[in-house]
This record gives structure tokens, C-alpha cells and sequence, in this order.
């Protein structure tokens, strides 16, 4: 998370949707600084929050699903940055990387799985992440697909310069369209259950491959049903 009181904004970072290079940006040449635990949700900070810190102008990142699975993915499978092989890294020693991240990375990895194995094993229910508890109360979201006009935007909103583009980093391996890792039937099916109630909300349609799909009213209610319970989660431990 990033706070500016002298521009009065907090930028709250979601992961996976471009976050590590608006940080920096907004660290090194908007006067920001870090504060709390990088991906702390909003909901944490507005409790710790002083009067005037509640009134700043807040914004946060969003990605299509399908797109972050496969990124996702593509990190686990390529041990990006040696993260997942890195005891510092580990959640236990103090890093990022939870026991939930390096069992997939193992599964991955001692099978040589494919997307299609992987997102069928660990994608069962709906979608849903930091967004549920703080999306609504942000002024505004930089979409990851249009990330470096988004972030122009916010920039010209709070009276920095927005001229200069967003240097892009800690990017994922090229994967030339994350469209090419539905083709299988199966994962088509699950990636509408688990994805679709998220996309429906936020404004993102399927691809045109998938043909014409709608979503399921089990889906939608299961995924607002897990709306408050991921609320209770983040009020009692602070964390995703």
C-alpha cells in the first residue's frame, strides 16, 4: 500500500493487476511512500486510518480472471524469479509465498501439469479477491489491460504530471494471448462457473472463442454468498 499526504492518495495494491510498477512509480516521482503490509486491503487501512487519511483520494487495480489464472500459472510453472525455491521467500520465514502458492508450484512442477490440469484441480468455486472488500470504495481502478492510460488518468485527477508512461515490471513470460489456454471444453465450462459472476460484475465479457456462454444462477449466488464471508475473513485477520 502507498500514501501520499502531501497529494493526499492511497493507493491500495491488488496482486497480479501491474501493482509492483505503480508503487514504484508513485514511490519514486509522486511522493509516496509505503506503508503496512504491501497488499493490505482497504478495509485494514480506513480502521487505522486518521480523519484526514479517510478523505484521500484512494484507488486500486483490477485484472480480467482469465488472464491473471494463466499468469498466474505461468509464474508457478517457470519458478519465477527462483521465488518458489527461495526459503527467504516462504511465508513461514517471513516472505510471500503461502503454503496454498507452493503446493500448486508443486503439483506443477512434479507433474509437469498442463493449465488445463492445473486450473480443473485448484479452480472449484467462484472467483473472488481483494476487490470484494475494496473495490467499492475506491474514487477510482486501473484496469490492467489499460494500465498505463488508467494510471495517466488517476495521475491527471490528483494534479500530477501525466505525461510520462508506466515502465512495466515483474512481468510474466510471454504467453501470446491468454485466450490460446481455453480451448479445452472442460476448462471452458469451469472457467464461466468460477470466473464468470466476477467478470459479470466488473465489466468483462468471455472471448469470443468460448462461443455463446451465460452465467449459471448457482454461480452468481455462490459467488455473493462468499462476498461477506471473505469480509469477515479480512475484519478478523487483516489478510486476502
Amino acid at each position: 500500500m502507498v500514501i501520499s499526504h502531501k497529494y493526499k492518495y492511497v493507493f491500495v495494491e491488488v496482486p497480479h493487476t501491474g501493482c509492483t510498477a505503480i508503487a514504484k512509480d508513485l514511490v519514486e516521482k509522486y511522493g509516496g511512500e509505503e506503508i503496512h503490509w504491501k497488499h493490505e486491503n482497504y478495509r485494514t487501512f480506513y480502521n487505522k486510518a486518521s480523519p484526514e487519511e479517510k478523505s484521500y483520494f484512494t484507488f486500486s487495480g483490477l485484472r480480467n480472471p482469465l488472464d491473471e489464472a494463466v499468469s498466474v500459472y505461468l509464474k508457478l510453472k517457470s519458478n519465477h524469479k527462483g521465488n518458489f525455491t527461495n526459503p527467504a521467500k516462504l511465508a513461514v520465514n517471513g516472505g510471500f509465498i503461502t503454503k496454498r502458492f507452493l503446493s500448486r508450484y508443486n503439483f506443477i512442477n512434479d507433474n509437469n501439469a498442463s493449465f488445463a490440469e492445473y486450473f480443473l484441480k485448484f479452480y472449484r468455486k467462484p472467483f473472488n479477491n481483494l476487490s470484494a472488500t475494496s473495490h467499492g470504495r475506491m474514487d477510482a481502478v486501473i484496469r490492467f489491460e489499460s494500465i498505463s492510460q488508467d494510471f495517466k488518468d488517476v495521475r491527471k485527477i490528483i494534479g500530477l504530471d501525466s505525461s510520462e508512461e508506466l515502465v512495466r515490471i515483474n512481468m510474466t513470460a510471454q504467453k501470446n494471448g491468454y485466450e490460446q489456454y481455453y480451448l479445452d471444453e472442460a476448462v471452458v465450462q469451469r472457467a464461466v462457473y468460477v470466473f464468470g459472476p466476477f467478470m459479470e460484475k466488473w465489466g468483462y465479457p468471455f472471448p469470443k472463442s468460448f462461443g455463446s456462454r451465460s452465467v449459471s444462477a448457482i454461480s452468481r449466488v455462490h459467488f455473493y454468498l462468499l462476498i461477506p464471508l471473505k469480509e469477515l475473513h479480512v475484519r478478523l485477520r487483516g489478510v486476502l
